[in-house]
């Protein structure tokens, strides 16, 4: 029994080893560098000042971000695709895959669409977690503003904390750097000065 535990304990500490701190640093920010990517792709594929053509190529650009481009792929031995959870005001909670969750914003029905984040200064990181030779997983942490709009008025909006799993695997010399599952914490109204406010390029 004593080896045993011995045995477990030796594996968790491989697990969660770390990588050098100027290693980790670079990663992160390169892990909350792709979060902004998909952040600016959501804003800009919800812009209905642009064409269905133009936020539709959006849509997949921000889908290439992902394991499998949002399509199915296997991660160890494991099929499955990747998924984007949701809140309401109410709390209920709801999981989509991430390419429903996409097209459901390119084809959302209202005239006007917002939709901002955090900027990538101000979004936060987890602790790196070694998941396999060569292979970590950090967790970003974000916010997202949400409103709509019907012909001038808002009729929708709140703001939501969220979080995105990123996996990094070491090729070569170089990192890949792809986005896994988000999942939604909490949802919050905004206030209603927030309703016609200027949001500007896409962050706050």
């Amino acid at each position: 029994m004593r080896k045993f535990h011995f045995r477990l304990m030796a594996l968790v500490f491989m697990m969660t080893l770390t990588l050098p701190s100027f290693a980790q640093s670079d990663l992160t920010q390169r892990a909350k560098q792709k979060v902004g990517q998909m952040c600016n792709y959501i804003t800009l594929m919800a812009d209905k000042t642009k064409g269905l053509q133009e936020r539709q190529h959006y849509c997949q650009q921000c889908k290439n971000l992902f394991l499998g481009k949002c399509e199915r792929y296997t991660l160890f031995g494991q099929p499955s695709y990747v998924k984007m959870e949701v809140t309401s005001l109410r709390g209920t909670k709801f999981n989509y895959k991430t390419k429903t969750y996409f097209n459901n914003i390119v084809n959302m029905i209202a005239t006007r669409v917002d939709i901002t984040f955090t900027s990538i200064a101000d979004m936060r990181t987890g602790k790196m977690q070694k998941i396999g030779e060569n292979e970590y997983t950090v967790t970003v942490y974000f916010v997202q503003k949400f409103r709509k709009f019907q012909d001038g008025r808002c009729t929708y909006i709140d703001e939501t904390q969220k979080t995105v799993t990123v996996y990094l695997k070491k090729i070569g010399e170089d990192w890949k750097v792809q986005l896994e599952n988000t999942e939604a914490t909490d949802t919050t109204p905004l206030p209603d000065h927030e309703k016609y406010a200027d949001w500007g390029n896409g962050t706050f």
